[in-house]
């Protein structure tokens, strides 16, 4: 500002100076107050977001339900934070995990029908149901069902599975 007052020496210069000074004085207010905004608009979306967090993982904890998503290209498996209640797997190995160590869970009679569904999925069929047992680290024998869906990229690979797992033990009994 002050080199350009040195600069503007006539009463116009001046009338110019301050018109710049003041467009630069509401541009930046204006930014300021478009940053305050989108902030606090983007701490009520993160509110909403936990709210719907929780609802869901009452829903599932509720209906004794876990969410599942799993990837096939790294074989790792996210699971609800209900996991480790449901499964009977400590809470660290409960929340993720590779799908082996689930598999290997499986009551052996009821295995290879799992996997051979699951090696199904196609574009043209992505949908899954199974019921089956499944070995707790405590050694229960729990009955789960699952039904999943499979999410393909074009070239007909799928990129993960997703779905829910319900344990039926009480139903079966």
């Amino acid at each position: 500002s002050a080199l350009k007052s040195l600069i503007f020496l006539n009463a116009k210069g001046y009338l110019l100076l301050g018109v710049l000074v003041l467009s630069y004085w509401w541009f930046l207010a204006a930014l300021i107050a478009k940053v305050a905004r989108e902030i606090d608009e983007r701490k009520r979306i993160d509110i909403a977001l936990k709210e719907s967090e929780i609802r869901l993982q009452q829903t599932l904890n509720a209906g004794e339900m876990v969410a599942f998503a799993w990837d096939p290209k790294t074989g790792l498996s996210r699971r609800s934070e209900n996991a480790a209640d449901i499964l009977g797997l400590d809470a660290g190995a409960a929340g993720s995990g590779l799908v082996q160590d689930f598999l290997s869970r499986l009551h052996p009679a009821d295995r290879k029908c799992f996997i051979t569904q699951i090696k199904a999925l196609c574009p043209e069929s992505p949908s899954y149901s199974a019921s089956f047992r499944f070995i707790r680290p405590d050694g229960r024998e729990v009955w789960l069902e699952e039904t999943g869906k499979a999410e393909f990229d074009v070239t007909g690979r799928y990129v993960r599975v997703k779905g829910l797992t319900c344990d039926i033990t009480e139903r079966k009994r």
